[in-house]
């Protein structure tokens, strides 16, 4: 069975095959979601926040981590601190001020929350927002400097609850 990558169209009743794509290495280059668009945002929510009015935000792409259960992409890239602000001061002014980053792994590193946290105080920003995580990549300053932040909640990868378990799944150091 040969495993086809890339966009597969129908016209004209035929398939046709658009080609595989390369992954965009340059996500800051990338437009914003064109949110004002919508007709009414206080139709879209996800239950568990405080507020009707949020948003979901991708900062990044890919994963580093080899998880052997996982599909993600290897190849990971992700936008700069001040490009994911930048998006987030677009959502301020469309009233937006609740955000759930749905990165496959938003703290691939504590310096990179750290750095989007710092961006987020320097713009003097109120916000809520949360993240899915990794156990091992928080520290107390990371985790503090984030509930400054505006930080209100984080989901946390929990595969396996004994170090044979986090072997056989290839999770790594925790």
């Amino acid at each position: 069975m040969r495993i086809v990558k890339g966009l597969i169209f129908k016209t004209n009743n035929e398939a046709v095959y658009g080609g595989e794509k390369q992954p965009i290495d340059n996500l800051d280059g990338l437009p914003f979601p064109k949110r004002k668009k919508l007709k009414d945002l206080y139709r879209y929510y996800t239950s568990g926040t405080e507020s009707n009015l949020m948003t979901t935000m991708m900062t990044s792409r890919g994963c580093p981590y080899q998880c052997n259960f996982c599909n993600t992409s290897k190849n990971y890239r992700s936008r700069s601190a001040s490009n994911i602000v930048d998006e987030i001061e677009q959502c301020i002014a469309l009233h937006i001020r609740e955000f759930y980053f749905i990165d496959d792994t938003f703290n691939v590193t504590i310096e990179r929350v750290n750095d989007i946290c710092n961006e987020i105080l320097k713009r003097n920003l109120t916000i809520r927002w949360g993240f899915k995580a990794r156990c091992d990549n928080v520290d107390y300053k990371m985790l503090s400097l984030a509930k400054k932040a505006g930080c209100t909640k984080i989901h946390y990868g929990v595969e396996a609850a004994t170090d044979q378990g986090l072997d056989r799944l290839n999770k790594g150091e925790l």
